[in-house]
């Protein structure tokens, strides 16, 4: 009797866990459908959810970004670099990654380099939010490579969280003043954690959150969420 009542109080949390599988399950589908060669390539349990990267293509094609900057090499690198492609977008994606050889990686996935930069930048500067220190992608480094150039949208999914919880800050930090004055989008992965549901409660501003990740920045004209995420 007792094990029947301990089955039925898990059974909410058991629900819930099987909807937002299929969700996942459904946008992965959707995802597909947008595409007509993609090419193989690693997804983890590491990599960015089929809905969060769903809700980011929605966004791409809607608001045509020119001039995307990604912190992390990944699922979504190869889901962009061949989004512009096939989609024939005026779009350039600059990827930055601390890990060179899994940048390599990535870089030997993707099937055409005219539309995507490749940066390897190390993690050496010593940045502090919420009491914690940590190390982000150096700002010189980043300064080099971005030229003072507009941005319209920034994708955060490094550095990696595991040491310190909050050490993704260090993309608003570095984009604050853009973020303030509503001149680019950003797009926060893992915002499920309290790391970085605390950078974007903190440091950002006009978010929409996702199952596990936050668009915000400048305010959005038309609704870009996944069809996927209606009841």
């Amino acid at each position: 009797m007792l094990n029947k009542i301990k089955s039925f109080w898990h059974l909410p949390v058991r629900l819930e866990e099987q909807r937002q599988k299929t969700i996942q399950a459904y946008s992965l589908n959707i995802l597909h459908s947008y595409f007509k060669n993609l090419p193989a390539f690693p997804m983890t349990t590491w990599s960015m959810s089929p809905t969060a990267l769903l809700h980011l293509m929605n966004y791409i094609l809607i608001y045509k970004p020119k001039r995307i900057l990604e912190f992390g090499a990944g699922s979504s690198t190869i889901f962009i670099n061949q989004l512009i492609k096939e989609k024939a977008l005026d779009c350039k994606l600059i990827c930055i990654e601390q890990d060179l050889k899994w940048l390599k990686i990535i870089k030997e996935t993707v099937q055409t380099h005219d539309v995507t930069e490749f940066h390897q930048v190390d993690l050496s500067e010593s940045l502090n939010f919420n009491s914690h220190n940590f190390k982000w992608f150096n700002f010189k480094s980043l300064d080099f490579v971005l030229k003072n150039e507009p941005l319209d949208l920034v994708i955060i999914d490094a550095p990696i969280a595991y040491n310190n919880p909050y050490c993704r800050a260090g993309a608003f930090i570095y984009l604050q003043d853009k973020i303030m004055n509503d001149s680019l989008n950003y797009f926060l992965d893992d915002a499920n954690r309290i790391g970085e549901k605390t950078i974007a409660k903190n440091l950002g501003k006009n978010n929409q959150w996702g199952l596990d990740y936050v668009l915000g920045g400048k305010p959005l004209i038309y609704d870009c969420t996944p069809i996927t995420y209606k009841k």
